[in-house]
Parts: structure tokens; C-alpha cells; sequence
């Protein structure tokens, strides 16, 4: 089955219960995906979205799963349609998501931080500025203004093109 964002499919809970959740992104684990999660609303928890979409469940903002692709059953259809969320509720949705994830990670990276210390002594001296590294090239990496594409741009067989990286 192939999956895209913003579309809601069925999943297989542990308890073998079948929920409903919103495709984000790939992870860099096989097969692995990150989705939103939907659900009945909860009384004490008021930070969801009610979707546009007619579905009587809301999509929470603060949780999301990691699940692995072959746990999703089938696309939901509401009145023969693929079911879907649309892109504010996406955005909105994907924002928290990256949000929650930084303060994961957060937290895993000042554990490995902390552990790279043995009795005052700095095990690995390499690693911090690793671990610097890696966050300011994720930084700049999201900040890289992609060119839009020139539909009226020639493409020419066996031309030679120079492109700028």
C-alpha cells in the first residue's frame, strides 16, 4: 500500500484494537513512519484539533506514534473518498510534532552529554563539538531555500548543464 501525507488511515493497536491516524513523514529506521494520532475526545486534554473532514474524532497535537508501515491496515473513505486532513490542520499538526520530537531529543542528547563524563574526565573530546555539528547542519539544512521549478525552462537532449550546489 503506498501512503501519503495528510491522508488518515486504519492502524493495528497492540491490543489488536484498530485506531485511526494521520500520515506525517518516513523516519530514517526501515520502515518505520511517524503519524498523528485520532481519537474520541478526551475531557481533560484540550489541546486537539476538530477536523474539518466530518469525522466525529479529534487529532491530538501532542502525540504522535512511530509505528511501523506494515501496522497500517487500509486508507480510511468517508463517503467513498480517501479521508484526509487538510493543510492548516496538517501544518498545524506537523508543527507540534517537530516541537515534541526537539524536546526528545533534548533530552537525549543531554543524557549523552552527561555520560561523556567519567569522573571529571571527558571520555570523548570529539564529542561535543559532534553533536554541535550535526544540530547546526540539521539548522541549515531546514533553512535552504529551495529555486522553484521553471516550467518554461528547455531541457535539450544530450545538453550539457551546469549546476550550482
Amino acid at each position: 500500500m503506498r501512503i501519503f501525507p495528510k491522508n488518515i488511515y486504519k492502524y493495528s493497536k497492540n491490543s489488536g484494537v484498530i485506531g485511526l491516524c494521520v500520515y506525517i513523514c518516513d523516519t530514517d529506521n526501515s520502515n518505520e513512519i511517524i503519524v498523528g494520532c485520532i481519537e474520541d475526545i478526551d475531557p481533560l486534554n484540550e489541546d486537539y484539533i476538530r477536523m474539518a473532514n466530518g469525522l466525529k474524532k479529534v487529532l491530538y497535537l501532542d502525540r504522535y506514534l512511530t509505528l511501523k508501515t506494515d501496522s497500517l491496515i487500509e486508507s480510511l473513505y468517508l463517503n467513498g473518498k480517501q479521508a484526509i486532513i487538510n493543510s492548516l490542520e496538517f501544518q498545524q499538526l506537523t508543527s507540534s510534532i517537530y516541537k515534541l520530537i526537539v524536546l526528545k531529543y533534548e533530552k537525549s542528547i543531554e543524557t549523552i552529554a552527561n555520560n561523556n563524563f567519567d569522573k571529571n574526565n571527558l571520555i570523548d573530546i570529539s564529542l561535543p563539538e559532534k553533536i554541535l555539528k550535526l544540530l547546526t547542519w540539521n539548522a541549515t539544512k531546514l533553512s535552504i531555500s529551495k529555486k522553484e521549478y521553471n516550467p518554461n525552462l528547455t531541457i535539450i537532449k544530450y545538453g550539457i548543464y551546469f549546476a550550482y550546489m
